[in-house]
């Protein structure tokens, strides 16, 4: 006949506090990776609201003046760097994201597509979604230097 191991009182006490700390464990990794998210989708939040703002003042700035030079030059005083011709990129939040704008000038109408773009770490920031997109046209007093 089979012996029956009964277990200790001690060695009972042992185990529980074993299956304790393992779900202490587990309850911490899920709650850290809960609050992991919630930063990341505070940060998202936070950049996606200041490229907003910051769209709505280049749309304001655009709109304040009355040539293509004017913008251009009060562009580059908000810290806007001219890419190529009409295409101008400022980057924000220690390289967390960049603000494009794509201008264009038909006749005497002004058109500019501003885009905020988190800016990824890999090599191949071609399939970055924008963040925020806005178009902007305004009616120029004079005819546009980039007459198309």
């Amino acid at each position: 006949m089979r012996e029956r191991h009964r277990l200790s009182s001690g060695q009972l006490l042992l185990m529980e506090l074993i299956i304790a700390v393992g779900f202490f464990c587990f309850s911490a990794a899920v709650t850290m990776s809960i609050f992991g998210k919630a930063y990341v989708i505070s940060v998202e939040s936070a950049a996606k609201e200041r490229s907003a703002i910051e769209a709505d003042s280049v749309s304001e700035t655009i709109r304040s003046v009355s040539n293509e030079v004017e913008i251009d030059e009060l562009l580059r005083k908000l810290g806007y760097e001219c890419k190529s011709d009409g295409n101008y990129e400022k980057i924000f939040d220690e390289g967390k994201y960049k603000m494009v704008i794509v201008s264009s000038v038909e006749k005497r109408l002004y058109k500019a597509e501003i885009k905020s773009l988190i800016i990824s770490r890999s090599d191949d920031a071609s399939d970055t979604e924008p963040v925020f997109t806005m178009e902007v046209l305004h009616a120029l007093k004079n005819g546009g230097m980039r007459d198309g």
